[in-house]
């Protein structure tokens, strides 16, 4: 287990010292009156968020077990302030024991071994609702560096040993990583997000906190919208490749035995294309 020691900085905030392999000398966390607020304000908004949205989570939890086999909720192992490992608790959006030949592997884009609902509640970000429990345990913080698995943090650590900085925080729901970068999905993406999440736990205030609040509650509002509308009409889209669909050339798309539309691919932008005794300037 992680531990750490701290001293007061000229402004009052704690610098965290080295200890058991944090370096942590140029982090600042504070100041301590503020996470104390923070602590207080986040678990009553956790409590107020979970009964109010404990219909939904209910009527998601159904439609994850009527829809696909295995359990609604799944629990995992993540690594928490100062490394203390807890379980982390979510509606599943995966294939019951998906990664039973695997092992821990971070998922990619167009995963397979998402569910049809899955794919909605991860674009929606519905599947984090559960983790309003972890913020009551005081396990979790609603605004943080994201909870790495400890089977991975530990490949990370190899070759960003900072990484275990991250752990000086309670990690969060949302995040300064999350709302600005994509998930991670190599070496250098989380090298880019550990920056963030660093920059985070050295500006922890209200400031910051509530540019990320606003910043997640209107992402969340259009990644909900966005993903519903795909969904209303996702039975109307026609098949990949629709064989009954053939390309005719119109003579007067041809110049020179040139197709128009094909004859500037190799030209820059908005540079005029010749062809015989006519110019097309490409659009931009």
């Amino acid at each position: 287990m992680l531990s750490k020691q701290v001293k007061k900085s000229a402004t009052g905030s704690a610098t965290p010292v080295e200890q058991d392999g944090i370096t942590g000398d140029t982090l600042v966390i504070g100041p301590r009156a503020y996470t104390t607020i923070k602590l207080v304000v986040e678990w009553t908004t956790a409590l107020f968020l979970i009964v109010v949205t404990s219909p939904l989570l209910v009527a998601l939890a159904m439609l994850v077990k009527f829809t696909s086999r295995g359990p609604a909720f799944y629990s995992q192992l993540r690594l928490g302030r100062s490394g203390r490992q807890f379980r982390i608790f979510k509606l599943r959006t995966m294939a019951h024991q998906c990664e039973a030949a695997t092992g821990p592997v971070w998922s990619i884009a167009d995963d397979p071994r998402v569910t049809k609902v899955g794919r909605w509640l991860r674009d929606t970000h519905l599947d984090e609702l559960p983790q309003l429990w972890n913020v009551l345990r005081g396990e979790m913080s609603l605004i943080g560096p994201r909870p790495e698995r400890p089977e991975i943090a530990a490949r990370i650590e190899q070759s960003l040993p900072d990484f275990r900085n991250r752990l000086l925080v309670r990690p969060g729901i949302t995040g300064l990583a999350q709302m600005r970068m994509p998930a991670d999905t190599c070496l250098h993406s989380v090298r880019r997000k550990l920056a963030h999440d660093l920059h985070y736990v050295r500006n922890l205030g209200p400031g910051i906190d509530a540019r990320i609040w606003l910043s997640t509650f209107l992402h969340f509002l259009g990644a909900a919208a966005q993903a519903t509308s795909r969904q209303i009409i996702q039975f109307y889209s026609p098949p990949a490749v629709d064989e009954s669909l053939s390309i005719v050339t119109n003579p007067s798309m041809v110049i020179n035995g040139q197709e128009l539309l094909n004859a500037g691919a190799s030209n820059p932008i908005n540079e005029p294309v010749e062809l015989g005794s006519s110019y097309v300037a490409r659009a931009g």
